[in-house]
């Protein structure tokens, strides 16, 4: 390799890492919000939605973790859920009461969604294409999914 073709390995190398970290900092903060999210609430339909929701999450950690550690980088230690569903679990509120919840449930969706969309042109094709081909697809199925959960809560 050329010492130009080396940086430029170098570089993507390095922002895939950071893209994979990012992804996967955006994927546990997203399950932990929908575990409190479950934790909250009794509805039986709205739980299975959450449930499935959370479920996509874990898997794409998962899959995100695997990659990020192959290439070389370091997971992240700890993250948090997203701040409006946290506060939903300290103040003891029921979901279906908490409408900053589920609006920050779809807000997180929306970022996701942004964050692997955008800047795929610093990472390595590797990565490019696990995020095309199974994180974005399954990203937008979830996101999909906040429609319905915002027509379990009504007006």
């Amino acid at each position: 390799m050329q010492p130009n073709e080396q940086a430029d390995h170098d570089g993507c190398r390095e922002g895939s890492i950071a893209k994979l970290r990012e992804c996967l900092e955006a994927e546990l903060a997203a399950a932990e919000s929908y575990e409190i999210a479950l934790r909250r609430t009794r509805d039986v339909e709205l739980a299975s939605l959450l449930r499935m929701m959370h479920d996509s999450h874990e898997r794409r950690a998962i899959m995100v973790w695997s990659e990020l550690v192959a290439a070389g980088g370091d997971p992240p230690r700890s993250v948090r859920a997203w701040d409006a569903v946290g506060s939903v679990e300290r103040s003891g509120t029921n979901l279906l009461a908490a409408r900053e919840a589920v609006t920050a449930l779809v807000e997180g969706e929306d970022r996701s969604t942004r964050l692997y969309s955008e800047n795929l042109e610093r990472c390595e094709p590797r990565v490019r294409e696990l995020i095309r081909r199974q994180l974005l697809p399954e990203q937008f199925d979830t996101l999909q999914a906040c429609a319905s959960l915002r027509s379990l809560l009504g007006p």
